[in-house]
């Protein structure tokens, strides 16, 4: 469990499980696109969004928004993680809420319970944004190679299978003037 623990502490800057549908997998080629770069100023300390953002039915400006979104809420679930008893409190609501937000709290309570520390950040590389519904749904590739856990006594914790960069499929739901992130999933194939 260790292994796959380390594995999923970028993912899980976002981290969830139970959004995936079936088309989670398919190729992101197979919409109309516009690609949209995102120059804005986040509300707070952020992973910087990515400059390749792909909107596929979707507005570039949506897109964006989306984007900074994502940039935000990895970073506010990363500041989560390292500061794991303190989660509740920093860990904003208005970034990362319902099911995703819970699973980063009992993420946080884990590193908390055994003593594990997180050091550097996840990046995001890269991503796709699509509508479904009122909500968007979010590919986006995750480069944690920065990251490393290690446990109570400063032991490296083993990073599992997948490799540095990971595909995170995110379900994204309007909140006042943006979006926030409510579930994540990985799809099958989660290698990007």
């Amino acid at each position: 469990m260790r292994g796959t623990l380390v594995a999923t502490v970028a993912l899980l800057a976002l981290g969830c499980a139970g959004c995936s549908d079936a088309g989670s997998h398919r190729a992101d080629n197979d919409a109309p696109t516009s690609e949209a770069s995102d120059t804005a100023t986040p509300r707070s300390v952020a992973t910087p969004a990515p400059r390749k953002v792909v909107a596929k039915g979707v507005p570039s400006a949506s897109a964006s928004a989306a984007a900074r979104a994502v940039g935000e809420a990895m970073a506010g679930i990363n500041q989560a993680l390292v500061a794991p008893d303190k989660a509740a409190s920093t860990l904003r609501d208005d970034l990362v809420a319902g099911a995703a937000r819970e699973a980063v709290l009992a993420q946080a309570a884990e590193y908390a319970d055994n003593g594990w520390q997180v050091s550097g950040e996840p990046r995001i590389v890269r991503m796709v944004v699509r509508p479904r519904g009122d909500l968007l749904r979010v590919r986006a590739c995750v480069d944690q190679s920065d990251v490393v856990v290690t446990d109570a006594t400063g032991k490296k914790l083993p990073r599992g299978a997948q490799g540095d960069r990971t595909w995170m499929v995110l379900t994204l739901s309007p909140v006042d003037k943006g979006w926030r992130v409510t579930d994540q999933t990985f799809p099958d194939h989660p290698d990007c």
